[in-house]
């Protein structure tokens, strides 16, 4: 067929271009490679603490038994001291968090001891380092919530101490009016008998000591003790779990950060032909080579199958090795389905190669080609999620992300590969990139055969 001579022919040219392959390849698999090992830590977590400092200006037992319970926190180290022997003060604690040695500082107040006690409201200061925001915000959380803890267990005393008080009292009153009735009805019984001993009847009363009731009280540190005991116990071990399934009643895996970034980066380098085929159009113009080929015996549809095939199989050979290192390289899951993984693929390479044949179809110059091309390229993929995920964007970027056929594509691989999903369950990701395909190459068709082939 004539249009393999025009395949062997850009395959050639393209695959003979070291710029072309740094580009398609090694670029990709180095941005892969660097920001799956700089995100691990946020998807395996990190097991290194994070280090704050706590300058305790109260000294009291009430605070000590605060920082005790700072100190619970996963993942959280105080320090209260310089080389473990200067106390902190408020002044070295915000000079040493300006200086980006540490990502905040905790003050406690001198009255926090007098306050908890009494009940009245005051405020921990937190000195924070603005470069280190994300960080902060999240120990703010898990702090407030010790806060929270602690302010509720000591109410939770106090509230003990009064009832146990009160209820002391109670107990105490009722076994005195009891041990009144008791001495009465003992003294009236001692009258009897001592009036029938003088009437002169025989009376054999054994000799007893006199009863009094005894109260041993309630011992108020050891119900305390025993309270916050089984709080602390039902905590620790609540009685109700979460157990996380995925949609599909699977239990949830923690994804792997090659599972995020290699689709990622596969689906935003993969328009990056785009640039490439405009450039191969617009150098044989210049040369003269297409003026020869147009003279040859070929059809209109033959030139553009011909250009197409070159740029869809360069896209096949993309996405192969960058999922080939992910999987066998990395150890990245290739999830449930291997007929989606490849549905998504096939379906994302003929969007992407049929945008470069539009692209090539409407550039007319070297300055089209680097500026309002590669534009393009990176702003749809910035909007479709390649760059920053689409759960982190506002919602109405999530939703003008699916005028993308990158958000499509990177939608269907997670669905496969992080969601564990299957074929039946990314068809309709297939079809609208089948759509976006469509209509791309249906300008370029339009373009080619009505404006330049014609020329």
């Amino acid at each position: 067929m004539p249009f393999f001579a025009i395949v062997k022919k850009d395959l050639k040219i393209l695959l003979g271009d070291p710029g072309a392959l740094v580009v398609l390849f090694l670029l990709p698999i180095m941005f892969i490679s660097v920001m799956s090992f700089a995100l691990m830590p946020v998807y395996k977590g990190n097991n290194s603490n994070i280090e704050i400092i706590v300058v305790n200006e109260d000294d009291s037992l009430k605070s000590k038994e605060f920082l005790t319970e700072l100190a619970y926190i996963e993942g959280l180290d105080i320090t209260t001291t310089i080389d473990n022997e200067i106390n902190f003060d408020a002044h070295t604690a915000q000079q040493l968090v300006q200086d980006g040695k540490y990502p905040m500082a905790i003050v406690v107040p001198s009255d926090f001891g007098r306050n908890i006690t009494t009940n009245q409201v005051f405020n921990l200061v937190s000195i924070k380092d603005p470069a280190q925001q994300t960080t902060v915000e999240i120990l703010e959380k898990a702090i407030e919530g010790v806060v929270r803890g602690f302010s509720v267990k000591n109410k939770v005393d106090q509230m003990v101490e009064q009832q146990l008080e009160s209820i002391n009292q109670t107990i105490h009153s009722e076994m005195q009016k009891i041990e009144a009735v008791y001495t009465n009805e003992i003294d009236q019984l001692m009258a009897s008998l001592n009036s029938m001993a003088l009437s002169g009847l025989p009376v054999d009363v054994p000799a007893t000591a006199p009863v009094t009731p005894q109260f041993d009280g309630i011992d108020i540190d050891t119900l305390k003790v025993n309270l916050a005991k089984e709080a602390k116990e039902t905590l620790d071990n609540p009685t109700i779990g979460i157990h996380s399934l995925t949609t599909d009643g699977k239990k949830t895996l923690q994804p792997d950060p090659f599972q995020q970034s290699v689709p990622a980066y596969t689906v935003m380098f993969a328009f990056f032909i785009v640039t490439f085929a405009g450039r191969s159009f617009l150098v044989e113009k210049n040369e003269g080579t297409f003026q020869r080929i147009l003279s040859s015996p070929i059809t209109g549809w033959s030139f553009i199958l011909g250009k197409w095939i070159p740029n869809y199989l360069v896209g096949l050979a993309q996405v192969v090795v960058m999922f080939s290192i992910g999987h066998f390289i990395f150890g990245m899951s290739l999830g449930n389905s291997l007929l989606g993984l490849l549905l998504i693929s096939f379906a994302l390479v003929w969007a992407s190669s049929s945008l470069g044949m539009m692209i090539a179809s409407l550039v007319k110059t070297e300055a089209q080609i680097s500026g309002w091309s590669v534009m393009a390229i990176l702003t749809l993929a910035a909007l479709g999620g390649t760059m920053v995920p689409l759960f982190i964007m506002p919602e109405f970027m999530q939703k003008l992300a699916l005028i993308t056929p990158h958000a499509w594509a990177l939608m269907g691989y997670q669905d496969i590969l992080v969601r564990g999903l299957h074929a039946t369950d990314v068809l309709l990701h297939v079809l609208v990139l089948f759509c976006f395909g469509l209509f791309f190459i249906a300008i370029s068709i339009w373009r080619f055969t009505h404006h330049i082939l014609q020329t």
